[in-house]
């Protein structure tokens, strides 16, 4: 063996302990060596296993059982034979005591260096404390999500980046992020809000709506599972995967704990056997699924179901397939998911005169300006429908008409904003990309079109009637004006 310093080589020598940087034997021998590093330890005895537990192994971590301080004294004491032996040296800073439901009175050492009591430490990424509770490990995953969300913050703003990427990235970066360990506090919604909260935050940001927007409308046409969707399945996979695997918590699966506490074993098979009616792999996805549609009491879903505008429409493909018109189709993706200002919207919520609640300000006809209106019966856009959606209005009026002849015009109506909005849009981004040209596709880019064209006549006349007050921001600073408006000076 010879080492290379610069443009120098230095002799041939021979090397008689250890392995080379980067030897791909040395995890191999490692492995081999750590494998005996329990021999002698006493462990902790768990109801209804035969063998005691003394560790845990993973890579080069290591994690030492024992149910008394006598216990871990004598378990040190093996750690240290075995490190002389084998010429290993451990790196005590590293090293930690946590003692749970007890107390390590008397100072610990590994190589004649202390091993300090700490009320918490990081295993595997993960933080667990002497309480033995999530909290820890759910503060660290929603700090890290957050700062995540931070760095990524003016990718999520950009205009010009389509949405499917940042989609992509919500799913992606932020979410792995925040469930990180998930297979261990899942199937509770209660633990993962804070969770929830960062994945909730960064998903407004990249879709450009405001906190009243309804969640799970957005997340459903979004596809992004919730988190507590998302961790419990994760449990329920890893219930199923590790009860056969070559480890101790195979054992502790199949030999699952009787105590009035729940276990992480108990705590599954009552949860699965109380929701899922069966312990089966692969109904927890489901049930939560589900749970989600019909525990969503929201306008706009609700109003979604009436229309029939199904619960996803691939509108993020045709963004890729055309950048040019990104910004006008996010028009049809606000209405999909209610964020989408109509004036009797508006009128709700005080920014133009209450007049409108019951009138439209384009037409002067005396019904709301709905969605519904805007896309079939505003007499203000007739001709730019007639040029954009006139021609599938018509076909599909005459279809569902045929195909509904029991149902009112009215209903007809309804579904035929459903087919405007994108309901029948279920190709794939690939398919779309590639020019896979479908009728679903040419009407919801006509409503594009319709929407593009008539949205700064919209705006310009619902500036002329807006009646809320200047914001703060905007107004003069300083007592001047003040003063000359009150007849002073």
């Amino acid at each position: 063996m010879v080492v290379r310093c610069g443009n120098e080589i230095s002799r041939a020598f021979k090397y008689c302990c250890g392995v080379r940087q980067g030897c791909p034997m040395s995890p191999i021998l490692f492995d081999i060596y750590i494998n005996d590093i329990f021999e002698g330890m006493d462990g902790v005895e768990v109801p209804g296993l035969e063998e005691k537990i003394p560790g845990l192994l993973f890579a080069d971590d290591a994690v030492i059982l024992a149910d008394s301080e006598i216990s871990l004294k004598n378990s040190f004491l093996k750690l240290n034979l075995w490190a002389e032996k084998w010429k290993v040296k451990i790196n005590n800073k590293k090293c930690g005591v946590i003692p749970v439901d007890a107390a390590v009175e008397s100072q610990l050492f590994i190589q004649q260096k202390p091993v300090q009591a700490v009320d918490e430490y990081t295993y595997l990424g993960l933080k667990f404390n002497k309480n033995w509770t999530h909290k820890d490990t759910l503060k660290n995953n929603a700090e890290k999500a957050r700062r995540a969300l931070y760095a990524s913050y003016y990718f999520f703003k950009r205009r010009d980046i389509p949405t499917k990427f940042k989609v992509m990235a919500v799913k992606g970066i932020i979410i792995p992020i925040a469930t990180y360990g998930c297979e261990l506090f899942g199937i509770s919604v209660v633990r993962c809000y804070s969770l929830q909260k960062v994945a909730d935050d960064a998903t407004r940001i990249a879709m450009n709506v405001g906190k009243s927007t309804a969640m799970n409308r957005l997340r459903t046409e979004l596809s992004i599972a919730q988190i507590n969707t998302k961790s419990s399945i994760a449990r329920e996979r890893a219930y199923h995967k590790w009860s056969s695997s070559r480890t101790w918590i195979s054992d502790l699966i199949n030999n699952p704990i009787l105590n009035r506490k729940d276990t992480w074993v108990t705590g599954y098979i009552r949860w699965s056997k109380r929701l899922n009616k069966n312990l089966m792999r692969g109904s927890t996805k489901k049930t939560l699924y589900d749970r989600v549609l019909k525990n969503d009491k929201s306008m706009i879903s609700q109003w979604m179901r009436k229309v029939y505008g199904g619960n996803q429409s691939n509108w993020m493909g045709l963004e890729l397939k055309y950048p040019e018109r990104q910004k006008s189709l996010l028009h049809i993706a606000k209405i999909r998911i209610g964020a989408y200002w109509t004036a009797q919207r508006m009128a709700n919520a005080r920014i133009i005169d209450g007049a409108y609640k019951t009138e439209c300000p384009f037409c002067k006809m005396k019904t709301p300006e709905t969605v519904e209106h805007i896309l079939l019966d505003c007499g203000r856009w007739t001709a730019v429908r007639w040029n954009t959606t006139g021609p599938y209005i018509r076909e599909k009026t005459s279809m569902l008409s045929m195909q509904f002849s029991n149902l009112p015009p009215s209903s007809i109506s309804q579904r035929l904003v459903g087919k405007l909005l994108g309901e029948e849009l279920k190709l794939s981004s690939s398919a779309i990309y590639q020019g896979y040209d479908t009728p679903a596709t040419k009407i919801v880019l006509a409503t594009e079109k319709f929407l593009e064209a008539i949205s700064l006549h919209r705006k310009l006349i619902l500036e002329k009637i807006n009646c809320s007050p200047i914001p703060l921001t905007r107004r003069l600073t300083g007592t001047e004006a003040l003063q000359c408006r009150r007849g002073v000076g």
